[in-house]
């Protein structure tokens, strides 16, 4: 049989392995039709973890069942079944309390396979109604995703009318949203800074806090006339470097007396991480005023068992339909790209985050002078891993270039990303870090004009002006670290007559792609004159061509809004 094999660090293929088969009286086999891609594959995926090479991946599943075994009684051949991804012997001590997350006898097979073999079948495959496969993009959410936010909000303690704030729109932090709204929540609030994923939430009457543009402690608070919200859930998935923002947000943000359920996976150590807390698996939290407010926590891994009945039931009643937050349908072979993608936050997968010296916030300026809002930090530079981005850009103004150059985490951080041949933007004064770094020798670079000659003394090539009323054509150049191009920073107005008014830079577009065999000096010509036809789109704040190989190439764009980023692509001659 076919499945998705673990083959190293980033490294997934669709290997045939040996047939799962019936090995015990009690087993079922199942041919696995549908199969969720978890965030929290990607820990193992990345090398963070002690997952050895060679086992199969994926715990998140649903199928046919294909055999029973002699002792099997009540799931029957051709049965539809979902299967939770912690399997359970359901007569141990934890069992038989209800806690089949924490089994004490019985270990989960891996599933990203064409055919498994499921211990104890006729009390871990939960058999499905004639709609299953009709409603297979929803029933196979009560594998993993469904229950684990719906125990978000049990461990938070959420009944009707209360008020439930969720920190995160991501797959389990929306089943969250939907799971607080089944049980009569009459306010839903959730957290998160990224459109589509709020507009998700919107979807189902959520109310969304956009934490890019408001502090989300005031926004809870105004939103519950001050008192803060009944309930929290944090349901972040192996993002290590926000955990500790989101339980102080929730521990601001829920009221005296008031209860949060954690559900986000923690994990004992973490070598991979950077930050020496994360690498020991502790974070820093604000236990004082979680202790003085009188507060609860619930915490761990979902008892799947406990729930998947009732919100199957749901589904079936069409009271509750978990795929409306499905993004893509794949087959099996197409795995390894998928993991891949899904790691490297690819297009129509794309994740962005804010990453700072500091927690907390962060504050924009315009001009360099006046405040222009705040922005909630996702994660310190010192815990963050190149391994977990595609692309990185790099602030404007003269403040935020100037803290950054003279600290070495963030030094570090963008020397490795250079090194890494990942694509890396720089606006205005941004390529002080570049200096820093001493990555800017030898490179194509374009910049504000008062720090060319930094950038020269650095043994950049410095080409091209700010602002859109000059342009040089210059050619694409570069080796696999890249090299960028374009002469567009966040700002109106002649270069050499002031900064004019400092544009918002809030989207971005990157689209890595590769060249026919014998049609790399076209792509280049192309990407050369790529550049003018830009030029007259208002809304497009920076463009940048870069090449990373013999016959890879890319464009890199940033926008100030949606609008803008919306427009680009109109453009007839861009998409021929």
């Amino acid at each position: 049989m076919k499945a998705v094999v673990y083959q190293g660090p980033h490294d997934v293929a669709v290997t045939d392995v040996p047939d799962a088969k019936i090995e015990r009286p009690t087993d079922v086999l199942v041919r696995v039709t549908t199969t969720n891609i978890c965030g929290s594959d990607l820990h193992m995926y990345e090398g963070r973890t002690s997952f050895e090479k060679g086992r199969t991946f994926g715990h998140e599943n649903m199928g046919e069942v294909v055999e029973i075994g002699k002792g099997v009684e009540k799931v029957k051949v051709g049965d539809r079944v979902v299967l939770p991804f912690n399997i359970s012997c359901g007569f141990c001590k934890n069992c038989e309390r209800g806690l089949t997350n924490y089994c004490l006898t019985t270990q989960p097979d891996p599933s990203a396979a064409e055919l498994l073999r499921v211990p104890f079948g006729d009390h871990n495959a939960l058999r499905l109604g004639e709609d299953a496969q009709d409603k297979e993009n929803d029933y196979v959410m009560l594998s993993d995703i469904f229950p684990t936010g719906y125990h978000a909000t049990e461990m938070a303690g959420v009944i009707p009318g209360d008020s439930v704030v969720i920190a995160g729109a991501g797959p389990v932090g929306l089943m969250a949203a939907l799971s607080a709204t089944i049980k009569g929540a009459a306010k839903v609030m959730v957290v998160d800074r990224h459109p589509d994923r709020l507009a998700l939430a919107e979807q189902i009457g959520a109310i969304a806090i956009d934490d890019s543009k408001v502090d989300p402690v005031q926004a809870v608070l105004d939103e519950t006339m001050g008192l803060g919200a009944d309930r929290g859930c944090e349901p972040t998935i192996l993002r290590a470097t926000k955990i500790p923002a989101t339980l102080n947000m929730l521990i601001n943000s829920v009221r005296f007396t008031g209860g949060i359920g954690t559900v986000g996976v923690f994990v004992p150590q973490d070598p991979g991480a950077k930050g020496e807390l994360a690498k020991q698996g502790k974070v820093a939290i604000d236990f004082g005023t979680h202790w003085f407010k009188g507060q609860t926590m619930g915490n761990g891994q979902a008892p799947v068992k406990r729930y998947n009945r009732r919100l199957r039931d749901l589904i079936a009643a069409d009271k509750a339909k978990p795929s409306w937050i499905v993004s893509h349908e794949i087959s099996l072979d197409q795995a390894a790209d998928a993991y891949r993608n899904f790691d490297a936050r690819s297009e129509g997968w794309t994740k962005t985050e804010v990453l700072s010296i500091h927690d907390g916030e962060i504050k924009a300026r315009k001009n360099d002078l006046d405040e222009a809002g705040t922005f909630t930090v996702d994660g310190l530079v010192a815990d963050a891993s190149v391994g977990d981005y595609d692309a990185l850009l790099l602030p404007g103004g003269t403040v935020n270039p100037d803290q950054l150059r003279v600290d070495k985490d963030a030094v570090s951080f963008v020397r490795d990303f250079v090194e890494s041949g990942k694509p890396v933007a720089a606006i205005c004064h941004g390529p002080w870090t570049l200096i820093e770094a001493g990555v800017a020798a030898g490179r194509t670079l374009t910049s504000f004009p008062s720090i060319r000659t930094d950038l020269r003394n650095a043994g950049a090539d410095v080409v091209g002006r700010c602002g859109r009323q000059e342009s040089h054509h210059q050619p694409l150049a570069g080796g696999p670290a890249g090299v960028l191009r374009g002469d567009r920073v966040p700002t109106r107005g002649h270069p050499d007559k002031g900064r004019g008014e400092v544009m918002s830079v809030t989207k971005g577009l990157l689209v890595r792609f590769d060249a026919l065999p014998g049609k790399e000096d076209d792509v280049k010509e192309f990407l050369d004159s790529g550049r003018a036809l830009v030029e007259d789109e208002q809304a497009t704040t920076a463009w940048f061509a870069f090449r990373l190989g013999p016959t890879s190439f890319g464009i890199f764009d940033v926008f100030p809004d949606d609008a803008g980023r919306d427009a680009h692509p109109t453009c007839p001659a861009l998409l021929r």
